[in-house]
């Protein structure tokens, strides 16, 4: 390996290891006590090295959901992979998220903070078109199962965007209400078959031969 990519992975790593840090700081504190010298402190960096890699405190946390969209679609796109039955791959799916909710925990918390706040008027243009780009591919991916339902003629016709607009709200709505019941110290422990059990209802609906269920 190269000065010039060896270089390049640190800085790389470098700046995961300031997403991280930040996800967990976040996650802990919520955006509005949450601070850079928090994040500084917790990566053992100087606080003048994150601004070499984030311009502001909104650009850093916003970092941190986009991180989040990237690990739910590297686990979408394993399930896409396999070559499956259309009502299979939402079963997996259902299951795909289910794993990125036990996995990566902080990033749900940080998208409800994120996203409950006021701060989405303050994030450069650039960061939220790459949010609603990373949204619009987990969306495509739903979307792409149930058009291959509908062509194979397992599923009735609808539009497929409404479809993957529901699985995609269900699944975020499950998520991030279960993250609000933790956070008020209440038991649950039923996210997994919260998940199945909505993907089920949603696949029942779309399923011309129920027997198929």
């Amino acid at each position: 390996m190269g000065v010039i990519e060896r270089k390049e992975r640190e800085k790389q790593k470098r700046r995961q290891d300031i997403v991280d840090a930040a996800c967990e700081v976040l996650s802990e504190k919520g955006f509005a006590v949450a601070t850079v010298d928090d994040v500084s402190e917790r990566v053992e960096l100087a606080k003048g090295t994150i601004y070499l890699y984030f311009k502001t405190k909104e650009d850093l946390f916003m970092s941190v959901f986009i991180k989040g969209l990237d690990n739910l679609l590297d686990k979408y796109r394993e399930t896409a992979d396999l070559d499956l039955k259309p009502a299979e791959m939402l079963d997996r799916l259902a299951l795909s998220f289910y794993r990125y909710y036990k996995e990566d925990i902080n990033y749900i918390k940080t998208s409800a903070y994120l996203l409950h706040e006021d701060i989405m008027d303050k994030i450069p243009t650039e960061l939220s078109d790459e949010i609603n780009r990373k949204a619009g591919m987990a969306l495509k991916i739903l979307r792409e199962v149930i058009q291959k339902g509908i062509d194979q003629g397992d599923f009735i016709e609808v539009d497929p965007r409404h479809i993957a607009r529901i699985l995609w709200g269900l699944s975020i709505g499950i998520a991030q209400t279960t993250v609000m019941r933790i956070h008020l110290n209440v038991p649950e422990n039923e996210v997994k078959e919260l998940l199945v059990s909505g993907f089920n209802l949603v696949k029942k609906g779309l399923l011309r031969d129920q027997r198929a269920i």
